[in-house]
């Protein structure tokens, strides 16, 4: 799950100055809009999509095409030790998860503890 890294864009947001926010359901259309809209405000991206890996791809590259880092991850929700992995990675990657945002349909909420924990804004 590494990101490929490009120089980062100037936050517009102090809060995304470093960190990356992991989106669940990041290929989808409400979930690819925020991708494309935290890159633009300067955040590296996270995404996470279950069936639709090509457009999960091209919305990678929107992200860096602004300048940000993106990951891209085939993940199954329903699965709280794969998740919790992906959360674990991005935070140990990237060093801060500043924002998590939830695209991915209908919530089946489920606790997942995340090594350091979380800041929420």
């Amino acid at each position: 799950m590494q990101a490929e890294h490009t120089a980062a864009a100037p936050a517009t947001r102090p809060e995304f100055a470093r960190g990356i926010a992991p989106v669940a359901g990041g290929s989808g259309g409400l979930g690819a809009g925020v991708c494309r809209l935290l890159a633009k405000a300067g955040s590296n991206v996270a995404l996470s999509y279950r069936s639709s890996k090509a457009t999960a791809y091209r919305v990678a590259d929107d992200v860096r095409g602004r300048g940000c880092q993106s990951c891209v991850q085939a993940l199954d929700l329903e699965d709280a030790q794969a998740t919790k992995a992906w959360v674990d990675a991005m935070a140990a990657q990237f060093g801060h998860i500043h924002s998590v945002v939830y695209a991915a349909g209908p919530v089946t909420v489920v606790h997942i503890p995340v090594s350091g924990g979380l800041h929420l804004l």
